[in-house]
């Protein structure tokens, strides 16, 4: 393995910078997995000394949950079961069973390419197209004629963010593509194009094309300004607008299977329909929500005129008289894409949240998601004393979550009973011992959720949570920092308060002890029988059983005059601990009271998340959010930067097992959970320079 070493100026005689390359190592068969009883008794958990062996088949793939944000789908019309979902994290996917499985396709487009439009060859299921687009206001258009296998770039001029893209039925050969910068147009099958931005055509931005099945000259794009329409292949253009308000955004266009005049446009303010090529539109809205009025696309039945289907912002709708009237199939979905298998009766709808749906068009939906991952997880942890089992919530929405566990290291997975309508979950944490649980935090609740799928809520703490732990070592005491200050509880206090009856003249029991009452706790570790948090009040620590007993703690002035985001305690020294800020990182050698930065050969920014190396303790991890892992030793005089899995971008937390040494699980919010190897940075760094 090659590597190249750096000395930073700030460090001593000895330090040195490791940047590793990638390695992704092929997939391992499992081992024997522990025995899970679900139910409202205990779980019975025969723990893994060690798993390492089981998760070095598992670097560089992303663990699930599966589902998450996905923002096109297309079938391929000579075998309709083949199927290709384009994602927002530069993923796309391919299934050869009608979504039954997936597996992603080698791209390679970059982790911020939005792949909103793919094209499937109407006579090659084999040939796709995929056009893109990324922040920085560039995109392009790519192509594979083995199903995946291979990509080829399409040189569209100027690498233009693409939103549309469009072949014409009578001339196969003839491609269009739209998106910012205007329309391009290819004549011989996507080798050469040219901007056909002719006149009337001021609109610089587009969103959607169609083009007219009679004749390939005869071209309907939609922009952030109304529809405009070609008929000689984009020398001259139209706005055609009667009927439709001037401010419409048009995100979809779609010309009907039965009558090429009828004209379907998805805008930002529901939805139009025309009759006559445009000429005139008339909006149809009745029974679509107000709050879902972006509608995003729309596909008409091929085997029946009056059925149509509409994916908005907020649900999926159906019509069976054309348009006229709405009635929602499927609520809390962003709709990104559709696509029908009429023979079979299978309606697939690409969802910005839940992945995959399939199922028939009467209704009665569900996800479809094995092997496609490309989701958020806000918030995952790991069953003490078997990392084997997974627990991930994963964001459903911008305002709902969904949780997940998984008792084969991320294999597969199930949902853990029905998330309540509980808001975004902001934390997690799994407990075998006094109470069989999961503590689930939302940013207003507080939740048990037990083997089973039952959910009781339990008593909050005061404020807004940032960060929750538990004391395993100590009979599951349970730490939270909050807006409000730090306060710790006893795992029995937190059991749950359905059906509990109590005498009218009974006090209400104490659940939280205010160990930091009235000052914000941003940070916070528990690390066998000692606790460590952190806030603009300062740093805050001691014995887990004096917090209990509410004996006096060490509170120290702030030494850190940046905000705190994680701690992180030495678990064979309690008076050793870390802080770190989004770009800094500091030690303590007595237990919080003086804190000293540690030297870094890097500039730091947009740090997420520190975390002791439980197989070396001497050691620290630190997560950022680009998806780099910084190990070094305690006194900061020694770096190793892992940055060999482009799937950790938008990393969000870290978590080590010393039942997994030499690994780490991250949480991503668009890859997952992804397992990175630790071991090979030491061996690096062993190896000597060059």
């Amino acid at each position: 393995m090659n590597a190249r070493f750096f000395r930073a100026p700030a460090l001593t005689a000895g330090a040195m910078l490791v940047i590793v390359p990638a390695v992704v190592l092929a997939a391992l068969p499992l081992a024997g997995q522990e025995a899970l009883t679900s139910g409202d008794g205990a779980t019975e958990v025969a723990p893994l000394r060690s798993i390492a062996g089981d998760l070095a088949g598992l670097v560089g793939v992303s663990l699930g949950p599966p589902g998450g944000e996905t923002r096109s789908i297309a079938a391929a019309p000579t075998d309709p079961s083949r199927l290709y979902v384009g994602s927002a994290t530069g993923h796309i996917f391919r299934s050869d069973d009608g979504a039954n499985t997936w597996r992603e396709l080698p791209v390679n487009l970059g982790h911020e390419a939005v792949i909103d439009n793919l094209l499937v060859h109407p006579r090659e299921a084999a040939r796709v197209f995929a056009a893109y687009y990324t922040s920085d206001g560039t995109g392009g258009l790519v192509q594979t004629r083995d199903a995946g296998v291979t990509w080829a770039p399409l040189a569209v001029p100027g690498s233009p963010s693409l939103r549309a893209i469009a072949m014409a039925p009578g001339d196969m050969a003839r491609l269009y593509v739209g998106g910012i910068g205007g329309v391009w147009r290819s004549d011989d099958d996507g080798v050469t194009w040219r901007n056909i931005n002719g006149v009337g055509l001021p609109s610089n931005f587009i969103e959607s094309l169609a083009v007219d099945p009679r004749d390939p000259d005869h071209v309907y794009a939609g922009t952030w300004r109304q529809v405009y329409r070609t008929r000689d292949g984009g020398e001259t253009w139209t706005r055609i607008y009667q009927g439709m308000a001037i401010d419409r955004d048009i995100f979809s266009l779609t010309i009907s299977p039965h009558d090429p005049d009828t004209v379907f446009a998805g805008t930002c303010n529901f939805l139009y329909r025309s009759n006559d090529g445009g000429g005139s539109w008339n909006e149809r809205r009745t029974g679509l929500e107000t709050t879902h009025n972006r509608v995003h696309v729309i596909l008409h039945d091929p085997t029946d005129p009056e059925r149509v289907f509409a994916g908005t912002r907020g649900a999926l709708y159906k019509s069976t008289d054309g348009g006229l009237n709405w009635e929602m199939l499927v609520p809390a979905i962003t709709v990104s894409g559709m696509t029908l298998d009429v023979e079979r009766d299978r309606l697939y709808v690409a969802t910005e949240e839940r992945g995959i749906l399939v199922g028939p068009t009467s209704g009665g939906l569900a996800e479809s998601n094995s092997g496609l991952f490309t989701s958020r997880v806000v918030a995952f942890d790991v069953l003490p004393g078997a990392p084997r089992f997974l627990f991930a919530a994963r964001a459903d929405g911008t305002t709902s979550t969904s949780v997940h566990y998984s008792t084969d290291i991320g294999q597969t997975w199930k949902p853990l009973g029905v998330t309540p309508a509980i808001g975004e979950i902001v934390a997690l944490r799994a407990q075998l011992e006094p109470i069989n649980r999961v503590l689930v935090v939302s940013e207003t609740s507080w939740w048990n959720a037990y083997p089973g799928g039952r959910w009781e809520p339990v008593p909050a703490p005061p404020g807004q949570t940032n960060a929750v732990e538990i004391a395993h070592n100590v009979n599951g005491a349970v730490f939270a920092a909050t807006t409000a200050g730090l306060f710790v509880a006893t795992a029995e206090a937190l059991r749950g308060t359905e059906g509990a009856a109590l005498p009218f003249d009974a006090e209400a029991p104490v659940v939280w002890r205010p160990i930091v009452d009235g000052t914000p706790v941003t940070a916070l570790a528990v690390e066998g029988e000692h606790f460590l948090a952190h806030g603009p009040g300062g740093p805050t620590g001691g014995r887990v059983r004096d917090a209990l007993e509410g004996r006096a703690l060490r509170a120290t002035p702030p030494r850190i005059t940046d905000p705190v985001r994680g701690v992180a305690l030495d678990p064979t020294n309690p008076r050793v601990g870390y802080a770190m800020t989004t770009t800094e990182i500091f030690r303590t050698d007595d237990g919080g009271a003086s804190w000293v930065p540690l030297p870094l050969p890097w500039p730091a920014a947009r740090l997420r998340s520190i975390a002791v190396d439980p197989a070396r303790p001497e050691q620290i991890l630190v997560l950022d959010y680009r998806g780099a892992i910084y190990r070094g030793h305690g006194d900061g005089e020694h770096w190793l930067i892992l940055d060999e899995d482009p799937g950790l971008y938008r990393a969000w937390s870290l978590r080590a097992s010393p039942q997994a040494p030499g690994f780490a699980l991250v949480a991503t919010l668009g890859h997952g959970l992804r397992a990175v190897s630790l071991d090979p940075l030491a061996e690096t760094a062993a190896g000597g320079s060059e």
